[in-house]
This record gives C-alpha cells, sequence and structure tokens, in this order.
C-alpha cells in the first residue's frame, strides 16, 4: 500500500504554465526546511548548476527551522541573486509554483514517502529525486540519485537516462580529468551553444604603469578553439613582478596542479581550476600564495601565442635540453614533430608553442614546463622591446587581438613604451618557480565535487623565497636570486 494524491481541481488544472523557452528557468524546492528534507544539498546543488550557467533561477518555498541557515548558506555561496524563499505555499499557491517550475527536486535524506514529486507530476512538471525517499519503490518516471551525489548528472548521461545537459564549456576538461568521464569530449556533440558576456570587475591600479612597481598575472589557456575566455581553466600561470624604475621582471611559475584554497570560498583544488571561476580568483588565489596585490592580467591562448611570435618576427630561446615534441591537436598542423637542441633555438610561433607545452620529454615534467614556458615569455619581452618593434607595437596589438584579453588600457600601453623608447636601457628579467612539496598527490578538489584529482602539494620554502625576491623588486632592490 502506498500514498497517492487526489485528481486536481479543474481550476488548478487550468494554471497556465509560462512558457520558458530561451529565458531564465526555473528549479524547485517545495516542503518543510528540516534537516530531513535535505535543503542545504539544495542549496549546493544549485552553487553548481550556477558554477555552469547563470540562466537559472531557484525557489526554495517552505518553513521551518532550518530557513535562517539556508538563507545565509546561499549568501555565503554568492548566488542569494539567484534564489527565491518565498515562505510557506498551500492550495492553490502549491500548484501554482509547480506550473511555474522547469523541474522539482526533492533531495530527501529520509522520507517515510513523499508526496510532493507526485503532485509536481501532476502539474507535467520533470522530477529529481533523492533514492531515500520513500516514493522511489514506486516512481520510474523521474530521476532518482543519492542524495549526496554530485556527479550523478553525467553517470545519468552516460546510461542513456538524459539525452542532454547545460554544461559550461569550461567544465568540460574538468570531467575529462576523472578517469570515469576521460572520454566524455569523444562520446558527447554539441547541439546548441549559448554565449554569455560578463564584464570583469576592474581594477583600480595602486599607481602611475611607468612609475610604481605592479604585478600583472600572465593567463595561458590550453583551448583548442580559437575562442579566448576570462573564465576558463587557466594552464599557464605566472606573475610578471615588474618595477619600471629600476627596470626590473620578476616572473614567478606556479604549477597548473598546486594545490590551494580557492579565494572564494577556503576550498582546496588544483590553481588551474581556479580559471573556472573567473581571471580574477585565479589571480586572488596567487596573490593569497605570494602576498601580491596584482592589478593587471593578460591572458592568451594556442593561436594567440603563435600569432606574437610571429608578429614579432620569431624569438630566441635557450633550450636546457634536447628533444622532440609535435604539434599534437592543435588544429591546421597535424602531428607535425618540432626538435630543439640544447642551447639557443630561434622558434616560430607553433615551435614556441610545442615548446611551450612539452613536459613528457623531461624527468621534472610540469616544472621543467613551466621553466620553458617562463623562458618564451622573457624572449617575447626582450624582443618586444627591442627598438624596431617598439617604433610599431601598433601592428603588434593588431596581430594578437582576437586571441588575447587584457585589463591594460591602451593607455597605459601607450605610456610603457614611450618611457621605453625614451630611456632606451635594457631590462633585467629573472625567473623563479615554485616547486613540488610533500605529500599525498591524490586528494579531493572541490570543483570536481571531492573526486580525488592529481595534485601537486605547495613546497612553502619555495613559495617564502619567491616572497623575499617579490619583495625586493616592489622595494627597488637589485635582484638577488637565493641560491638552489
Amino acid at each position: 500500500m502506498h500514498n497517492a494524491v487526489y485528481p486536481l481541481k479543474q481550476e488548478w488544472q487550468d494554471i497556465p504554465r509560462p512558457d520558458h523557452k530561451g529565458k531564465e528557468k526555473v528549479v524547485t524546492f517545495l516542503g518543510r526546511l528540516t534537516m530531513q528534507k535535505g535543503p542545504e544539498y539544495f542549496v549546493e546543488a544549485a552553487n553548481m548548476v550556477l558554477h555552469r550557467t547563470r540562466n537559472v533561477r531557484f525557489c526554495m518555498a517552505g518553513s521551518g527551522d532550518m530557513m535562517d541557515q539556508m538563507i545565509y548558506l546561499a549568501a555565503e555561496r554568492g548566488i542569494a541573486d539567484r534564489f527565491h524563499f518565498p515562505g510557506f505555499m498551500r492550495g492553490k499557491q502549491v500548484y501554482e509554483a509547480f506550473a511555474d517550475s522547469d523541474v522539482y527536486v526533492m533531495p530527501s535524506v529520509s522520507e517515510p514517502f513523499g508526496i510532493s514529486p507526485l503532485e509536481a507530476m501532476q502539474c507535467g512538471v520533470p522530477s529529481i529525486i533523492s533514492k531515500q525517499s520513500g516514493c522511489a519503490e514506486i516512481l520510474d518516471k523521474c530521476i532518482k540519485t543519492d542524495y549526496w551525489d554530485i556527479n550523478a548528472m553525467a553517470d545519468a548521461m552516460y546510461d542513456d537516462e538524459i539525452q542532454a545537459m547545460i554544461l559550461n564549456e569550461g567544465y568540460i576538461s574538468l570531467l575529462t580529468e576523472q578517469e570515469p568521464y576521460s572520454d566524455f569530449s569523444d562520446r558527447t556533440k554539441i547541439i546548441y551553444e549559448y554565449v554569455t558576456k560578463q564584464e570583469i570587475t576592474s581594477i583600480k591600479p595602486s599607481g602611475s604603469i611607468t612609475k610604481q612597481p605592479f604585478v600583472i598575472y600572465c593567463s595561458g589557456s590550453d583551448e583548442r578553439d580559437s575562442d579566448i575566455n576570462a573564465k576558463s581553466r587557466s594552464d599557464v600561470n605566472i606573475l610578471a613582478v615588474v618595477n619600471p624604475k629600476t627596470r626590473q621582471i620578476l616572473l614567478v611559475n606556479t604549477p597548473r596542479d598546486y594545490y590551494l584554497p580557492l579565494a572564494f570560498n577556503g576550498e582546496l583544488d588544483k590553481l588551474t581550476h581556479a580559471g573556472m571561476y573567473g581571471v580574477q580568483e585565479s589571480m586572488a588565489v596567487l596573490d593569497n600564495l605570494y602576498g601580491t596585490k596584482t592589478s593587471y592580467y593578460g591572458r592568451i591562448n594556442f593561436w594567440g601565442l603563435i600569432d606574437i611570435v610571429d608578429a614579432l618576427g620569431g624569438i630566441d630561446v635557450y633550450s636546457d635540453f634536447a628533444f622532440t615534441t609535435d604539434a599534437g591537436d592543435v588544429r591546421g598542423y597535424g602531428y607535425n614533430e618540432y626538435s630543439y637542441t640544447e642551447g639557443w633555438n630561434h622558434m616560430n610561433g607553433i615551435e614556441a608553442l610545442t615548446f611551450s607545452r612539452e613536459r613528457y620529454s623531461f624527468s621534472d615534467g610540469d616544472n621543467q614546463r613551466g621553466k620553458n614556458q617562463m623562458k618564451v615569455i622573457q624572449a617575447i619581452i626582450e624582443k618586444a622591446t627591442s627598438p624596431s618593434v617598439l617604433a610599431n607595437y601598433q601592428d603588434l596589438l593588431k596581430a594578437v587581438s582576437d586571441n588575447f584579453i587584457t585589463n591594460i588600457s591602451y593607455d597605459q600601453i601607450s605610456s610603457l613604451v614611450q618611457m621605453m623608447q625614451k630611456n632606451g636601457a635594457s631590462w633585467n628579467i629573472q625567473t623563479m618557480s615554485a616547486t613540488q612539496g610533500s605529500g599525498d598527490t591524490m586528494q579531493p578538489c572541490y570543483s570536481a565535487y571531492g573526486e580525488l584529482l592529481y595534485v601537486m602539494p605547495p613546497d612553502y620554502d619555495s613559495v617564502n623565497r619567491i616572497r623575499e625576491v617579490i619583495d625586493q623588486v616592489m622595494n627597488g632592490e637589485e635582484i638577488v636570486l637565493p641560491a638552489e
């Protein structure tokens, strides 16, 4: 014997369902706000959804002893603007809420039966319910998950329980990091793309870019397409600490797998994942690590690096090792091989890119790759600040405009160029890298919903040495690198 629902009154059947096509979707929780009903799992799930798309609103209808706690939790997660708490509902109000919903969710921790999914289905609303609810025994036309299961949506897709899902493009690479979903890109196809634009909050510089020291975050995106996005994984994470008066630059590389707390919530994750929450989140994570205050960023992808090196007429880079690699999945270059000798190498755009990407040829893997990336950046800076290039810097900016984003204004770039043309002296460019510390290299990552992923434990001794040299540059002292 099971519970059931009465047939709907005609006036409730006639409640119109709004057409949300092309508009914000509505996901609803309706019930007592108590521990038994699992409201905190609804908020956490909503937070995950909103990391993928902001085109959703969440309605948490009901009252109970956890209501204030849920309001605070939504605010703490930074999603209060997407949440509505209408309070207790009864009678027709319940069915009006269902009729206005695209999905109903019942994440109950313990539920003897659970009538509300049946009421939602009466209104033609698809439901997601926890396996721990009593009604899960009889309902087969709904999605069922454990209330704690955060990868259930991807699993449901693999098992043909669902045919499509909404996913932020930046999260595809996160899924493919996990062994069960390594073939996700091969097993799925994009059927519709919706592009959103979000203006990044400007950062007010602390002083004149030609007179005061400043920090630039150099971000590299390992994306294969031609788009450059301020909100996706960052595979290259280099801080350039610049003192225009002493003409010194310190390049600091931090490995992409460094296991660090995210700035916006304190949860531990890989540094590369911080980029999925915006370029400013990556900047904040690194600022917390090194005690810096980063004012500017520059973000470049595959094509931008190729364009800038080719526009410079090539660069000269010193390689610590002789090795051969290929272009891999860079569109248009197939798997052409490129060889580098130990010593100086003149490189065009694709050669500089493959040099920067390679890690498997080195025993030190990611650490050597980071050093090579800084060598390329150093070579670009040295070539770009030469008198012949400075005289035509506008051509260089035009060459990379489609594959490079920055918050440094055109006027600021012009001021820097004019300063360098006037002074004419060379720059002292030094490099440092954070290294791997001790500890378990398989750790739960926030952006992977707690899945164990490979990470690199920080070596805080190396971090502290970097902090000391950063202070030297910012204070106008001559750079003295510590003995390795």
